[in-house]
């Protein structure tokens, strides 16, 4: 007898806390495939982001390097004419 109480008293706090869950939450439920489906987009996004990030660093390094490049190839032109004859 005492485990066919204990029993019912789960099943109904079960349906209790559903119940609730349901009144509570109600307006909020989202339909599983469209919560599957962002989680799909916030992922691409994420990738893209990082793509974007990743490719803007690169070029500001390159930019920087090139800069560098551009002007030491100057400075040795400047200097070469100024000091080397």
């Amino acid at each position: 007898m005492g485990d066919n109480l204990a029993e019912e008293i789960k099943k109904t706090i079960e349906k209790t806390i559903k119940e609730t869950i349901e009144h509570e939450l109600g307006s909020y439920k989202v339909p599983k495939e469209q919560h599957y489906q962002d989680h799909l987009f916030i992922s691409e996004w994420r990738q893209w982001q990082e793509s974007i990030r990743n490719s803007f660093w690169r070029s500001v390094v390159a930019i920087m390097i090139a800069s560098i490049a551009s002007l030491l190839v100057l400075g040795f032109i400047l200097f070469g004419k100024e000091h080397l004859r």
